[in-house]
């Protein structure tokens, strides 16, 4: 009898100091994967996408915002303009009528932009009326531009020494230049009002979804209930 309960007694010590060596082992985890921080480079290009996507999504609730911002391009170059066709204008004033294009043409650059304000409402439908007026507006510049260049032409080529000789004074060909491009502006602001039904409808097909990133959750859930 002695014997089995010495026996036992050493079992009973072995297991006690087994479980009490699992309970004070130390608890090693799995190696997770560290999680890469972008660089530089990739924020900067996620912060230009992010900001195409959202000026693309403003572009699609206000589509009109690209014929006016062409619009007001132009109108701040045709002001800009005025020093070199005003200085022009004060030396050559046997010119006929050039002074008066000039003036047509900076009151209605500045006008231009509350009629397209006024196109395009807050909130409301479009405007018709307004937006015959904005293109009788556009044209009106266009002509007064186009016979600004067309009467110094005709008071060059009536001077003895010719138009070729006058072109090389100085502002002449400056000036029939700003009228030049002022036309080619005023010339796009046209067509992109005029097509702006095509590119809104343009607008609305790109996907501008927001794509976010799946985060896989691992979690042992445990679903055992303890015996009371």
């Amino acid at each position: 009898m002695s014997e089995n309960e010495n026996v036992m007694d050493t079992t009973e010590n072995i297991g006690v100091t087994a479980a009490e060596d699992i309970e004070n082992a130390p608890v090693t985890m799995p190696d997770q994967p560290e999680e890469q921080k972008p660089s530089k480079g990739q924020k900067i290009k996620a912060r230009i996408k992010e900001w195409f996507r959202k000026t693309i999504v403003k572009l699609k609730h206000k589509p009109q915002t690209i014929p006016f911002v062409i619009l007001l391009i132009t109108s701040f170059l045709y002001l800009c303009f005025l020093g070199t066709t005003s200085k022009f204008i004060d030396t050559n004033s046997n010119i006929k009528s050039i002074g008066l294009f000039q003036f047509v043409n900076t009151l209605a650059s500045i006008l231009i932009l509350l009629i397209f304000l006024n196109t395009f409402p807050k909130r409301k439908k479009m405007n018709i009326v307004m937006l015959v007026v904005t293109f009788a507006v556009l044209a009106l510049m266009v002509v007064m531009d186009i016979l600004f260049i067309v009467n110094i032409i005709d008071y060059g080529n009536g001077l003895r020494r010719g138009l070729e000789w006058f072109m090389q004074q100085e502002g002449t060909s400056e000036s029939i230049n700003c009228a030049i491009v002022h036309v080619v502006f005023l010339g796009i602001t046209i067509i992109m009002l005029a097509l702006l039904p095509v590119y809104k409808k343009l607008l609305l097909k790109i996907n501008t979804s927001k794509e976010l990133a799946s985060n896989d959750i691992n979690e042992e859930i445990d679903t055992s209930e303890e015996n009371g």
